[in-house]
């Protein structure tokens, strides 16, 4: 992946041995989440991935790329950003940015804009030609980056979820 502007910024995909930093960091965006649940969803993450990989003409259904700061084996994971295909038979493929989270020190800082650059770059290597983002309603400083960012407001919905178990 490309350097963001900021110079010891390295952008990548998410690594087994990111998972500690990654469920902090899932924490701070109000998702709690263990070393280990991270660690078994990149594991699916990457057989998924495998899959698609192996099948011409198969599309990578999810990525998830990570911001460091540098380049080592032991460089601190500041972000992640994940990213996945949305098929649906009522409008064109999509790509949905299902989460973007940045540590507090490095916001405001360029990496935010550096890890949608990266999706961005994903999803027009998977052929869509749009990427769409929710946001939770409390979360205004949110939109106001992702507004700065280009995307537009295009639809208010509310959520509604079952518990299956």
């Amino acid at each position: 992946m490309d350097p963001s502007p900021a110079s010891s910024l390295h952008l990548r995909p998410i690594r087994l041995e990111d998972a500690a930093e990654v469920a902090v960091l899932s924490g701070d965006l109000g998702y709690e989440r263990t070393p280990d649940e991270i660690q078994a969803w990149i594991d699916r993450l990457t057989a998924m991935n495998a899959i698609a990989a192996a099948n011409p003409g198969v599309v990578p259904a999810q990525a998830v790329i990570v911001a460091c700061e540098g380049v080592s084996s032991t460089a601190k994971v500041v972000g992640w950003i994940e990213v996945s295909m949305m098929r649906h038979l009522q409008y064109p493929d999509t790509a949905l940015i299902g989460g973007l989270v940045v540590s507090a020190t490095q916001r405001s800082q360029g990496t935010g804009r550096a890890l949608c650059r990266a999706a961005e770059d994903w999803a027009r290597e998977q052929g869509v030609s749009g990427v769409r983002v929710t946001s939770r309603s409390t979360r205004e400083r949110a939109h106001q980056f992702y507004l700065r960012d280009g995307y537009a407001r295009v639809k208010t919905s509310e959520v509604f979820e079952k518990n299956l178990d």
